[in-house]
């Protein structure tokens, strides 16, 4: 037998996921930027590609927590300061 997937709470808004993803994204370039490093040069710093660095900054994949924690240290910033919402 198939395990049924668990049923999504009524409240739950896919949206919500985009949105998250997008915020976090302006608040890894935005913090990027003030720090003034390049995509490269934070993708070396945490051990990721460039592209990698892009997709989450275009909001279209989000870091794992190892990655984000990564992010903010390498911008010596809080992780709270990446999901800021400016």
């Amino acid at each position: 037998m198939a395990a049924m997937a668990p049923p999504i709470h009524a409240s739950y808004d896919p949206t919500d996921q985009i949105v998250f993803r997008l915020r976090l994204g302006d608040g890894i370039r935005r913090e990027r930027l003030a720090y003034g490093m390049s995509s490269s040069e934070l993708a070396r710093r945490i051990g990721a590609s460039r592209a990698l660095v892009y997709r989450w900054e275009a909001g279209r994949n989000m870091p794992s927590a190892f990655y984000l924690e990564r992010v903010a240290l390498a911008l010596r910033t809080p992780v709270e300061t990446l999901l800021r919402d400016d």
